[in-house]
C-alpha cells in the first residue's frame, strides 16, 4: 500500500481493508492472526516536500468514532487534513535533513583545514587530530560520574562546541609561515630569538 501511494502519488482511502480490492493485503491479515489485531479502515496519503518530492509516506490505521470508540472509516475532509500534516511533516524532514547535511558539510571542511595545517609541517603531521581526540577523551572522563568532576555534566550541544573547537584550535598556522611551523624541535635560534 504504502510503495502504491509513493509511486502514484494518489492518496488511498479503504474503509475496510478486508473487503478492498485491487491489492493485497495477505500481509496485513497474517498479522492479525498472530497480534489479534484487526486493521479495518486505512488512509494513505504521499509525504510532499517544498519540492513536491515524495519522501515518504503517512499511513493512518483505524479510524475511531467519537461516540462510541468503534472503528469507522476515514471522512472525506479528514483525507485533506491528514495531506496537509503529511506535508508539513515532508517539510521538517527535509529542513532536519539539511541540518544534517549542514553539520557534515562543516565537519568535512573543519577536518579539511586540519589536513592543510597538517601538511605544512612533517613534525607536527597529525597534531591537530590528537589534539581532538585527546580533547573528546579528557571531556568524556570529566563527564563521567566518578571522581573530583562527578558534577560537571557537558550537554551534546556543548560536547559537540568542543570538538569543534580543538579541531580548530591551530587553524591560524595555515597563514603562519612555514618556516614558523616547520619545527622538529624547540624554538630554533637563526629565526626565534627574542
Amino acid at each position: 500500500m504504502s510503495a502504491h501511494v509513493a509511486n502514484t502519488v494518489d492518496p488511498v482511502n479503504i474503509p475496510d481493508v478486508y473487503e478492498a480490492e485491487g491489492f493485497d493485503f495477505s500481509g496485513t491479515r497474517a498479522y492479525d492472526e498472530s497480534a489479534g489485531y484487526r486493521f479495518q479502515s486505512m488512509l494513505v496519503v504521499p509525504m510532499r516536500n517544498h519540492e513536491d518530492d515524495i519522501i515518504g509516506v503517512l499511513q493512518l490505521i483505524n479510524a475511531t468514532d467519537e461516540g462510541g470508540g468503534g472503528v469507522i472509516a476515514f471522512f472525506g475532509e479528514f483525507e485533506d487534513l491528514v495531506s496537509a500534516l503529511a506535508s508539513q511533516a515532508a517539510v521538517a524532514l527535509t529542513n532536519a535533513q539539511l541540518i544534517v547535511d549542514l553539520q557534515n558539510l562543516f565537519d568535512a571542511f573543519i577536518k579539511e583545514t586540519a589536513t592543510a595545517i597538517n601538511e605544512k609541517s612533517p613534525y607536527t603531521a597529525g597534531h591537530v587530530r590528537r589534539l581532538a581526540d585527546l580533547t573528546m577523551v579528557i571531556a568524556r572522563a570529566i563527564d563521567s560520574d566518578e571522581g573530583e568532576w562527578s558534577e560537571v555534566c557537558f550537554s551534546e550541544d556543548e560536547l559537540n562546541e568542543l570538538r569543534i573547537a580543538a579541531w580548530m584550535r591551530d587553524v591560524d598556522k595555515i597563514t603562519t609561515r612555514e618556516y614558523v611551523v616547520d619545527k622538529s624541535t624547540k624554538l630554533e635560534t637563526i629565526h626565534d630569538r627574542i
